[in-house]
């Protein structure tokens, strides 16, 4: 994957623990976040270089269910995964070195990079730029325990070349194992990108639901992917993709109703 001159990559993977955050009272001017009552979980404003490698453990008031994996915190990274509980050493939010220009056909079947029961809704390297809104944010809408409670993410982020990608990932408390992802901005198309979910069944077994990995013009502003993880027959999850007007969600306005969409044809050979 190219590396632009005024990228730096950290080191090591950066980790802070979010239990009781405070929302941000009012949006500021030129507010781009799509979030209507956001809480920052990475933010740039005052940073003095690029966040990137950064991971945040986020305490939820409810459980949060994917594949057979359940626990009541996530772990949320820079680089587009939500990942129930932590991510071990093998998962850890850096982007794996064979995910590169020079190898685009790495998939979520042959990497077994990601932990059981994490969200891939934009998995390539993205950070925040310093001084800018960019970042990661999320919010808890509707009321506890009823059906309309849902955590959505959103990422704000660049990827190495400045390109943009402003994404969100929407869970329903009352629809255990699914989770939906929605692009308003689409950076590079996805050329870099791999989008999907994986986790352990019940019986153990490494089970992947794969949008696309690293193909140019599969991600684009306007779509939105709805991920089943409860295991149908073919013991796999589902997905189904559709597309949507972005212009229907403003700034500052989710999650007022998105536009109806239309179905998307399945991606050959993803």
């Amino acid at each position: 994957m190219s590396m632009s001159s005024g990228a730096t990559t950290a080191p090591s993977v950066s980790t802070s623990v979010v239990t009781s955050p405070t929302a941000t009272a009012t949006l500021p001017a030129g507010n781009q976040l799509r979030l209507s009552h956001p809480t920052a979980l990475v933010n740039a404003t005052a940073a003095t270089s690029y966040i990137n490698e950064t991971e945040v453990i986020l305490d939820l008031p409810f459980l949060f269910s994917l594949y057979a994996k359940n626990g009541t915190y996530v772990t949320i990274t820079t680089n587009g995964l939500v990942s129930i509980g932590g991510l071990d050493t093998r998962g850890n939010p850096v982007v794996p070195e064979d995910h590169t220009d020079n190898n685009p056909t790495m998939t979520l079947e042959d990497t077994f990079e990601l932990t059981s029961g994490t969200a891939a809704v934009w998995w390539e390297f993205l950070q925040a730029a310093p001084g800018t809104q960019q970042g990661i944010y999320y919010q808890i809408d509707g009321t506890a325990g009823s059906p309309t409670e849902t955590l959505s993410v959103e990422w704000y982020l660049e990827n190495a070349d400045g390109q943009m990608s402003d994404f969100i990932a929407q869970y329903f408390v009352s629809q255990p194992g699914n989770i939906t992802y929605y692009y308003f901005t689409n950076g590079d198309g996805g050329v870099n990108a791999t989008v999907g979910v994986v986790g352990n069944d019940f019986n153990g077994e490494y089970q992947v639901a794969q949008y696309e990995s690293a193909t140019q013009g599969d991600l684009f502003a306007g779509l939105r992917i709805a991920f089943d993880t409860n295991l149908t027959d073919t013991g796999v999850g589902t997905f189904t993709p559709t597309d949507f007007d972005p212009t229907c969600v403003p700034p500052g306005t989710w999650p007022q109703g998105v536009c109806p969409g239309t179905p998307v044809a399945p991606i050959a050979g993803n």
